[in-house]
């Protein structure tokens, strides 16, 4: 099986599943931290032992996509279901020396 991280917005040919990791604020009043990645040549007991292994005990969603951009939840739930997602892409600037 093969394991990328991915930014939310990626889309990829193919049947894939995505993982998203949450992981718990440092401190009160601070967000949940959040990695999204995609599983690709593997089968669904694979993604959910490797979803497992790699969530440490913290939640964690589990989604497929196959033969449309759309992912579907198969497993979990946001960790802050009261709250607001963002997502900040950082990008590199390769012009720079």
């Amino acid at each position: 099986m093969q394991e990328e991280l991915v930014h939310p917005v990626a889309i990829q040919e193919g049947v894939i599943f995505r993982v998203r990791l949450w992981v718990p604020p440092s401190a009160d009043g601070f967000a949940w931290q959040v990695d999204d990645w995609e599983l690709t040549n593997g089968d669904l007991d694979e993604a959910l032992r490797w979803a497992d292994e790699h969530a440490q005990g913290n939640p964690y969603e589990l989604f497929v996509r196959a033969g449309s951009p759309d992912f579907y939840r198969l497993r979990g739930k946001p960790a802050d279901g009261g709250g607001t997602q963002e997502t900040i892409i950082l990008r590199t600037d390769s012009t720079r020396e």
